[in-house]
């Protein structure tokens, strides 16, 4: 729903399409940061939002850094909360987070910095991954498992969810076993006529 203005928004992990900041700046007149260290764009994407070479944190490095994605110079990285006191903003009306990894170190970060932070986001979109490619640790799996108590410890209720894979390579490590035991969409199956693409469930 549309936020009451002033509305501010957090856009995280958007490589190189800036579409859903524009779209959020200009239909409801928000006021946006958008953030990826792996892609190079002019800074004002929209009157209303700016694009900056910075990510959110990580418990661990991805693959996109692994690889040196953007730049071997070590990236700028930032947790949610000290971008919200950065930006010296009361609120986060829209929070999105596509950044391969940092939507795990979110909790942690929350609950060392700002525990009652997602008390001030309205709304939340958040792209998870559950293979080991991302998820390999009891540590990356606690804090990963630790989103979905927090958010619905702080009133969030889900209102629209897509599952899909990735491309072979992520998928073919499959899940730890806890995720397999709890029922999360692990595993694959070919795809017929493609090598590097599967039709995942993660």
């Amino acid at each position: 729903p549309r936020p009451p203005l002033p509305c501010y928004f957090i856009s995280m992990g958007i490589n190189d399409d800036p579409s859903f900041d524009r779209i959020v700046a200009d239909r409801w007149g928000c006021r946006g940061f958008g953030g990826d260290p792996t892609v190079e764009m002019n800074s004002k994407i929209h009157p209303n939002a700016t694009f900056h070479n910075i990510g959110g944190t990580m418990i661990q490095d991805n693959e996109e850094r692994e690889k040196n994605k953007g730049g071997r110079v070590e990236w700028w990285l930032t947790s949610m909360p000290a971008l919200k006191k950065f930006l010296k903003i009361p609120k986060v009306d829209v929070l999105k987070l596509d950044c391969e990894g940092c939507e795990i170190a979110f909790t942690r970060d929350i609950l060392a910095e700002e525990p009652d932070f997602l008390k001030t986001v309205t709304q939340v979109s958040i792209e998870t991954h559950v293979t080991r490619t991302w998820i390999n640790s009891t540590k990356v799996l606690y804090y990963f498992a630790l989103q979905f108590p927090l958010l619905e410890e702080a009133g969030f209720e889900l209102k629209l969810t897509h599952i899909f894979g990735c491309s072979k390579v992520h998928e073919v490590p499959g899940c730890m076993p806890q995720l397999e035991e709890w029922n999360f969409p692990c595993g694959y199956k070919p795809w017929p006529g493609k090598t590097r693409v599967v039709i995942g469930r993660s």
